[in-house]
């Protein structure tokens, strides 16, 4: 009912058709459709390079903690670095990698020293043993595939993404200037008084999970740069590098920081020349502990 000070009733009121109580039209709800799938599409990039540089620091910290473990073992061996045995199992550290060596100072139980009947060392026999527990998370990079198992004979033991940079002989009466110049060797090893420029000497390089590269076992223990580069380039274009859109790789150097570097990067001399293949073109590159 209407009125001068009412000019229509209540029910009209509420049965009147109102701008904001209107529904969507297709085209709009179209539209906004549209709009979402666009910042999805702009956003989720950026969140998938976010988790991948997150999982790289992640890696590169392993490294680090790794460097820490390495550097106590040091410490308490003459500034000795850890040496990597041979797989002749007769000899003194036959069979025995680096990390064996640095079990105590990593948080897991240090292996036990002695002579075993079987093997001529329990740190031998125990190293496979102790790494039968799951994962090492310290040892493992998470952009890595880890493979469910991997086998020493048919033991089955733990991956690893970490190697130490070899070193070939070297020595008194024994010199070999085109043996590879890295830090760790079969039966050998350098001292940390014995790099010559620390912040760009290369001590630990990521390796994927490639077969025997494994906890409690020499084999892969030490990373030649040639092999690096076979695994993560084709000439002088990284490939297959683990972080940064497959364009780098984690390395710790010998002063204990770590960088993110591409192969030519670690392979690059002091006059900027970049090596050809074999063990003396890398002289005087980041793979050369000596330089």
């Amino acid at each position: 009912m209407c009125r001068p000070w009412r000019p229509c009733s209540s029910e009209y009121r509420v049965n009147s058709p109102r701008p904001w109580a209107r529904a969507f039209t297709l085209i709009e709800l179209l539209v906004v459709i549209v709009i979402i799938a666009i910042l999805a599409a702009l956003l989720l990039p950026v969140l998938s390079q976010t988790r991948a540089n997150s999982r790289a620091i992640d890696c590169l910290n392993n490294q680090k903690q790794l460097g820490l473990s390495i550097f106590m073992y040091a410490d308490d061996y003459d500034s000795f670095y850890p040496t990597n045995g041979d797989n002749s199992w007769g000899s003194p550290y036959g069979g025995i990698s680096w990390d064996d060596l640095i079990s105590g100072y990593d948080d897991r139980p240090a292996l036990p020293q002695g002579t075993n009947q079987f093997n001529g060392n329990t740190m031998k026999a125990a190293a496979l043993s102790y790494d039968l527990f799951g994962y090492q998370e310290l040892y493992l990079c998470a952009s890595y595939r880890k493979p469910d198992e991997l086998f020493y004979g048919t033991m089955r033991t733990i991956p690893r993404s970490y190697s130490l940079s070899h070193s070939g002989p070297y020595g008194p009466g024994f010199i070999n200037p085109s043996a590879y110049k890295g830090v760790s060797g079969r039966d050998h090893s350098r001292t940390l008084h014995g790099i010559g420029t620390p912040e760009s000497a290369i001590v630990i390089a990521e390796g994927r999970n490639i077969a025997d590269n494994m906890l409690g076992y020499w084999k892969r223990s030490v990373i030649e740069p040639t092999t690096w580069r076979n695994y993560y380039t084709t000439g002088l274009a990284t490939v297959k590098a683990n972080h940064y859109g497959g364009l780098r790789a984690n390395f710790l150097l010998a002063d204990g920081h770590g960088e993110a570097l591409s192969f030519q990067d670690t392979a690059t001399k002091s006059d900027g020349s970049y090596p050809a293949v074999g063990p003396s073109a890398f002289l005087d590159t980041m793979w050369d502990s000596t330089k």
